[in-house]
């Protein structure tokens, strides 16, 4: 069964600025900033939740020509990871992040975390996947699905939107389109469903930070898979 979600954690890729990047030495007598981009886990803007860098599953990056790009994953202790690639002209990245398996000891219980075979040998148990992608500069190679999971793709420039506008997004699955599929941001309460062509016109009612949410949920017995994406963009001020 395909129901829509809603949800407020969420991941968050940060851009580091020269002062505050990482020092990396290449040798004994050299030391130089590199630009890197830090993955953040929690509610944006209110609380970060420690997690470990085997969580993110996947890394894609995007190069201003629509190409991939490689990238190199930097753990940070045991809680954290920056993603770091060659190049300087990195427009959009897209973080799969597996959030783990849950299981309620009683109906009235929260969830609790637990491993995937205890979770398979309780048989009632929720998973969760997400997929972020955070959208730094346009191309219009962002708007085509990658064709994995759950995906809000922006179809239009957010950098030409303005406040008072919209921001065109469409939800795929698997690289096809979802009707019906609610999709909420950070400044409104309401949902947003998609059309038939799986397209959302997002109000745009601030500048700065803004993230477009989704969840869709297959339940095969008594266990749910539920799946999240979120599109994250920076709205022009006046």
């Amino acid at each position: 069964m395909l129901s829509s979600l809603t949800y407020r954690t969420c991941l968050a890729i940060i851009t580091l600025s020269a002062a505050a990047s990482l020092l990396i030495p290449t040798h004994a007598h050299d030391v130089f900033a590199e630009r890197v981009l830090l993955i953040h886990f929690g509610d944006a803007g209110e609380r970060l939740d420690p997690y470990h860098p085997d969580q993110v599953t996947a890394v894609r990056a995007i190069a201003s020509d629509g190409a991939a790009l490689p990238v190199t994953m930097l753990p940070i202790g045991e809680t954290g990871v920056t993603i770091q690639s060659p190049n300087g002209d990195l427009i959009a990245v897209a973080v799969h992040w597996d959030g783990g398996y849950r299981v309620k000891p009683t109906l009235e219980g929260k969830w609790q975390k637990t491993t995937r075979a205890e979770a398979e040998a309780a048989g009632a148990y929720r998973h969760s996947t997400l997929i972020s992608l955070r959208v730094f500069a346009w191309h219009p190679a962002l708007a085509t699905p990658h064709g994995t999971d759950l995906e809000l793709l922006p179809l239009t420039d957010p950098a030409a939107a303005t406040v008072g506008g919209h921001l065109q997004v469409r939800i795929v699955r698997d690289g096809k389109p979802l009707a019906g599929v609610a999709l909420r941001t950070g400044e409104s309460k309401d949902d947003l469903l998609s059309d038939a062509n799986g397209v959302v016109q997002v109000p745009l009612t601030t500048a700065g930070l803004l993230f477009i949410k989704a969840s869709v949920s297959d339940s095969v017995g008594p266990a749910e898979h539920v799946r999240r994406a979120t599109l994250v963009v920076t709205v022009p001020g006046a």
